[in-house]
């Protein structure tokens, strides 16, 4: 038996379970592949609704546990010179 004729044996004699793997990488690269495309559609979907919403807001601070008040958005636009206001 000569080389090429012990591989093609071989393969032929475990064609299920390499044909099972092949199926699988197939389909799991079908997925990951969806999963990706699809996430970066709803990445930029979002985005493009946040700016929609937002409008010209460049800047946010997030005030943890207290609100801030109109006197603080006057300094803040005085200070940087753009107007602030508070949300």
């Amino acid at each position: 038996m000569n080389k090429k004729r012990f591989i093609f044996r071989s393969l032929w004699h475990y064609r299920r379970p390499y044909l099972a793997i092949l199926l699988g990488v197939a389909v799991s690269t079908a997925i990951i592949t969806g999963a990706l495309v699809l996430g970066d559609s709803v990445r930029c979907s979002l985005l493009d609704a946040t700016g929609h919403r937002l409008g010209k807001i460049r800047y946010a601070i997030q005030p943890g546990h207290r609100l801030f008040s109109q006197a603080l958005a006057d300094e803040m636009t005085v200070a940087a010179g753009v107007p602030a206001v508070p949300v």
